[in-house]
C-alpha cells in the first residue's frame, strides 16, 4: 500500500468520525516533517471533533506503540482510529524515532553541561531517568494541548509544526485551525521563547521576544519570586501582563516578559507597572537585577558549551544566542496608567 493511499484511507476514516480535513497533506518543509498546503490558493481547514480528542491520562504505551487504557472512554471506531494513525503518521510515523533521537543527543552531552542543565535550567525532566520513558514524555509534551485543565492529543492538527505567525488554534465543535497557507502549514500553540521553545518541542527557532528564566530576588523587605507560567495571562490595557499574587512577604509573578522584538519598551513598563501595584521601591534597580540574572545564566551555557562540539552543542548553542538577543530588545519604558496607552503589537497569548 502506498503512502499516499494511506493517509487517504486515514483521511476517509477521520471524516466519518466527523473531522474535518482540507487542502492537507505530510510531507517535509522547511521546519522538518509536517503538513503542508496542497494549494496556496485555497484556505487549510481542520477540525477535531471532540470525540477525536484524546486525553493524555488515557493514553499508555504498550511495546513502543502508542495505544488507549482498556478504561479509557471512547468507541471501537474512534479507538481503531487511534491506533491507525498514530501507527501509521504520529509516534509510529516517524515522531518517535524523532523524540529518541533528541533524548539521545541530550543524552551525548559532556557531563558538566547536563549537569548545567539540570541545576541552572530545570531540564531534569529531559536528562534525568530511563530515556525511554523520557522520549515517551517528551513526544506527549511537544503534541498535547491543554483544554479546559485536561491535556488532549489533537489528531492531524499536532502533525504542523509550532510557529509564531502560524494559524491560531480555536476551539468550536472540537478542535480547528483555518486560514490561507503558502507551502508549510505552522499552528501557534502559545507564547514561547527561544529556550521554551527548544524544551517543549526540541527545536530552534529566533522567537520575537523572552520570559525571565524562573528565579528570586531579595528586596528590601520582601521576596520576589519569578516563574515561568504563561498559561493565565491578565490584560493591562492592550498587554498581557502576569497575575501579580502577594503571599505574605512574598511577592508571586508567574512569568515575566523582558525583552521583545517588536516593543522594546513594553518589558520594563510593565515591570514598572506590576512594582507600583506591589510597592516595590527602586524598580529599575530590580529589574535590571533580573535582566543581569537572565544575562548571566546564559553567558554561563555559552561558556559551559565553548570546549565542546557535536550536533546538540550547536543547537544549545544557537538556542542561547536566540535568547540573548530576544533580551537584548528591552529599550526604555512606557507607561502603564489606563487601558488606552499601550498601542504596540500584542505578542497574543493562547493555548498552552
Amino acid at each position: 500500500m502506498s503512502q499516499n493511499r494511506s493517509w487517504d484511507e486515514m483521511l476517509r476514516m477521520f471524516r466519518m468520525l466527523g473531522g474535518t480535513a482540507e487542502n492537507i497533506v505530510l510531507k517535509d518543509g522547511a521546519r522538518g516533517h509536517g503538513l503542508i498546503a496542497l494549494n496556496s490558493s485555497e484556505p487549510v481547514r481542520v477540525q477535531t471533533p471532540a470525540n477525536l480528542l484524546f486525553r493524555v491520562q488515557d493514553i499508555v504505551f504498550e511495546e513502543d506503540r502508542l495505544r488507549l487504557k482498556r478504561s479509557a472512554d471512547v468507541g471501537h471506531a474512534e479507538r481503531l482510529f487511534f491506533e491507525t494513525y498514530q501507527d501509521g503518521f504520529s509516534w509510529g510515523g516517524g515522531a518517535g524515532l524523532r523524540s529518541m533521537a533528541f533524548v539521545r543527543g541530550l543524552d551525548c552531552l559532556p557531563t558538566d553541561v547536563r549537569s548545567l542543565l539540570v541545576d541552572e535550567f530545570g531540564l531534569g525532566d529531559l536528562l534525568i531517568g530511563d530515556p525511554v520513558e523520557r522520549a515517551h514524555k517528551q513526544f506527549l509534551g511537544s503534541r498535547s494541548v491543554v483544554l479546559e485543565e485536561t491535556e488532549f492529543l489533537t489528531p492531524l492538527i499536532e502533525l504542523a509544526n509550532h510557529g509564531s505567525t502560524g494559524l491560531p488554534c480555536y476551539i468550536e465543535l472540537g478542535f480547528n485551525i483555518r486560514g490561507a497557507v503558502e507551502g508549510e502549514i505552522l499552528v501557534n500553540r502559545g507564547v514561547y521563547d527561544p529556550f521554551s521553545l527548544f524544551r517543549k518541542f526540541g527545536a530552534v527557532s529566533s522567537e520575537p521576544g523572552a520570559f525571565s528564566q524562573p528565579t528570586e530576588l531579595q528586596l528590601a523587605d520582601r521576596r520576589l519570586i519569578i516563574l515561568q507560567d504563561t498559561s493565565t495571562p491578565a490584560k493591562r490595557g492592550n498587554a498581557w501582563v502576569p497575575n501579580l499574587r502577594i503571599e505574605g512577604g512574598t511577592i508571586v509573578l508567574p512569568f515575566l516578559m523582558i525583552g521583545h522584538r517588536a516593543m522594546p519598551k513594553q518589558s520594563r513598563g510593565i515591570f514598572r507597572a506590576l512594582a507600583a501595584d506591589a510597592q516595590i521601591d527602586k524598580a529599575d534597580e530590580a529589574f535590571d537585577a533580573i535582566l543581569q540574572f537572565n544575562w548571566s545564566t546564559f553567558l554561563g551555557l555559552l561558556t559551559a558549551l565553548e570546549p565542546h562540539d557535536g550536533e546538540m552543542v550547536q543547537m544549545l548553542r544557537r538556542v542561547a544566542r536566540f535568547q540573548l538577543e530576544a533580551i537584548s530588545h528591552c529599550i526604555g519604558s512606557i507607561e502603564f496608567e489606563g487601558p488606552k496607552q499601550v498601542k504596540e503589537e500584542i505578542w497574543s497569548m493562547s493555548i498552552r
